[in-house]
């Protein structure tokens, strides 16, 4: 349905047909580990991972520092070129990806040097977490906007937590047990 003049990009079918969503950034791992004792209560954990984040030179923008960015005049800013032709008596309306932004609705005049006009750089991340008590092994714990930059949002961060052995006590399901 979508270029038939069905559903507009802003219609809240127009995702089922093909329409625009948002495109977060991938979602981040990590692990942590955490003693059977630390368990017990709720835990405070420092997470070091690695992500895709806004580069700290053009800060997402992909252009060099004082370039001109402008709105393409093929598309209007809208990254999508419409199109309607006449055959065989019939109208078509098609609505395609502009080539001459690649969709992005601008063009820049210089690409960032530092990020190579991509808008993103490889950046080490550290995040305070509380583990919750009594979590199982192996669970993953999600932290919305934690992950790898995309054009519209940040993705997610997911940490595996894994419960390090203990001498004494091994856990079974959710009763600790001697062994």
């Amino acid at each position: 349905f979508k270029g038939m003049g069905f559903f507009d990009e802003s219609s809240p079918f127009s995702s089922f047909f093909g329409g625009r969503q948002a495109q977060l950034g991938r979602n981040s791992h990590a692990e942590v580990e955490v003693s059977l004792e630390e368990l017990l209560q709720d835990t405070q954990k420092s997470v070091e991972y690695s992500r895709q984040a806004e580069c700290s030179k053009c800060k997402g923008t992909r252009s060099e520092p004082g370039s001109r960015i402008e709105t393409c005049h093929r598309c209007h800013g809208s990254g999508q070129v419409h199109s309607t032709r006449q055959m065989m008596g019939m109208m078509f309306s098609t609505d395609s990806t502009c080539q001459e932004c690649g969709g992005e609705g601008k063009n820049i005049s210089e690409r960032c040097s530092k990020c190579r006009g991509r808008g993103v750089e490889a950046q080490r991340q550290k995040l305070e977490i509380t583990i919750p008590a009594g979590i199982p092994d192996g669970m993953q714990l999600r932290f919305e906007g934690h992950g790898e930059r995309g054009p519209s949002g940040y993705g997610d961060l997911y940490v595996a937590v894994s419960v390090k052995k203990h001498p004494i006590f091994h856990v079974t399901s959710w009763n600790a047990s001697g062994s």
